[in-house]
């Protein structure tokens, strides 16, 4: 085992005054240097304060030799404990010990400054996208894609940490999806501790400059082939999914040939997700993890698991968004409207509730137009839809109402862009424009672009209803 005067070489070699103060200097606003010298609390603080307000920004550039001292105490003593942790499992096993250190790529040091002239893009890349990238494959239900993505970046981030812990726990590469996970993530290790990733913006541009160069360079088609097992693997568990379900989803209204249309879009979906998102994420982390850039790496880990993820996860769960459609419900609602049995169903069932609740349903006096979405109804009228369609298809339709000055009140069902029915108050459902009182329809506006907010539902891409429109 090393000495006590190697490990705090180790750490002023690894903790510098140098890179703190540039840290302090170009990110001390969102707390960079604190993340840098390991204070990720308040670093987290700086980020959402701007710094503390600026104040504390500026404060810091008298603390923070004070902070790198500590830092290399901490850091020393964190490398002497790992040596004598690995020691003491090695005596216990009759192995020889395994100290993990730090391993750079051959190409590590070679055009350095690039990295710091792209950080900016990095920063802001891993600001919005993992957002966007997480809230898309949930809305799909492709879920695993944020699992994996997560796991590579952590990995990565902490890649010596994750080495001992599966080294000395082997049986973690045994759980599902963790352990596919994991087996991606040893081989990207591998091809990119050979071989350089590209700048930043060649990988965020990689539909333009990726697919251009591919046929040309032998680098860029083995590394697509990387990702390509990523796509090709989720893939194949998107199509094990849409079997499983395949008679709770489709039949009797919707055949094979809905669920291949479905199942290609989500494959295009899928593709554009991983080589827009997860490749520029990706590549990133391999790049400054490799080349010995691990606190910047792990601050844009931080923004995008720490933040980017998180946020996006908290406001789809407590928001309407989880209960809305993903593509694929759109897509099977859309085929399903297509076919005249359907059609016949949905009419008969919504002819009997709308009629229903257009006579059960008392006019309000009131003194100007009000348009809104009634929830409640709107609930009951989904629940009736629940016997003949599957997954979230429902939250496609809504029940709206209109209350006009008088005794004109209506009901309708919306889905999308077009209403399917129209009921009066008195309990009369139309289901053919031509049919509806003269009265009702000057109520709505003929427009193609939809206005924001409970308004829209007063507007029609075309003067039609049910029969008109199928």
């Amino acid at each position: 085992m090393d000495s006590n005067v190697d490990f705090e070489e180790k750490a002023h070699q690894k903790i510098t005054y140098v890179k703190a103060y540039l840290a302090w200097l170009f990110g001390g606003w969102m707390g960079m240097h604190r993340f840098y010298l390991g204070k990720w609390f308040s670093g987290g603080v700086y980020m959402v304060s701007f710094g503390f307000f600026f104040m504390g920004w500026g404060i810091d550039f008298f603390l923070i030799p004070f902070m790198v001292k500590k830092q290399r105490e901490k850091l020393a003593e964190k490398l002497r404990v790992q040596a004598e942790w690995a020691k003491k499992i090695a005596e216990a096993s009759g192995d020889e010990a395994i100290v993990f250190e730090e391993k750079l790529a051959p190409w590590a040091g070679k055009s350095d400054w690039k990295s710091y002239l792209e950080f900016p893009f990095r920063l802001m890349f891993f600001f919005f996208a993992p957002m966007l990238f997480t809230y898309i494959a949930l809305a799909q239900g492709n879920w695993e894609l944020i699992l994996v993505m997560a796991v590579i970046l952590i990995a990565t981030s902490f890649i010596y940490s994750v080495q001992r812990i599966i080294h000395f726990h082997p049986e973690i590469e045994k759980i599902p999806l963790l352990s596919d996970a994991l087996s991606t993530f040893k081989k990207l290790h591998a091809y990119y501790m050979e071989n350089k990733p590209r700048n930043f913006l060649f990988y965020v541009g990689y539909f333009v400059f990726g697919f251009l160069s591919m046929p040309f360079s032998k680098k860029t088609r083995e590394e697509f082939s990387l990702y390509k097992s990523i796509i090709f693997g989720i893939f194949a568990l998107l199509i094990l999914e849409t079997v499983l379900s395949y008679n709770s989803v489709y039949p009797p209204y919707l055949n094979v040939q809905e669920a291949l249309g479905v199942l290609l879009a989500e494959f295009f979906l899928l593709f554009f997700m991983i080589i827009s998102f997860m490749m520029p994420m990706v590549t990133t982390s391999f790049s400054l993890s490799l080349s010995g850039k691990h606190n910047m790496l792990r601050f844009l880990t931080f923004i995008g698991i720490g933040f980017s993820i998180l946020l996006a996860v908290f406001a789809y769960t407590k928001g309407d968004l989880s209960e809305s459609a993903s593509m694929a419900d759109t897509m099977n609602f859309e085929a399903r409207m297509k076919n005249k049995d359907f059609r016949t169903d949905i009419t008969t069932s919504s002819e009997m509730f709308l009629s229903y609740y257009g006579q059960k349903s008392k006019i309000k006096q009131v003194a100007s137009v009000n348009i809104h979405v009634d929830e409640s109804m709107t609930e009951l009228y989904r629940r009736n839809l629940e016997g003949f369609v599957a997954g979230n298809e429902t939250a496609l339709v809504h029940v709206f109402v209109i209350e006009q000055p008088g005794e004109h009140l209506v009901f309708g069902i919306r889905y999308n862009n077009r209403i399917l029915f129209l009921v009066d108050h008195s309990g009369e459902v139309y289901k053919n424009w031509r049919r509806v009182p003269q009265v009702i329809q000057d109520m709505f506006e003929e427009k193609i672009l939809m206005p924001l907010g409970d308004e829209k539902y007063r507007c029609v891409v075309k003067k039609g209803l049910i029969t008109d429109l199928y």
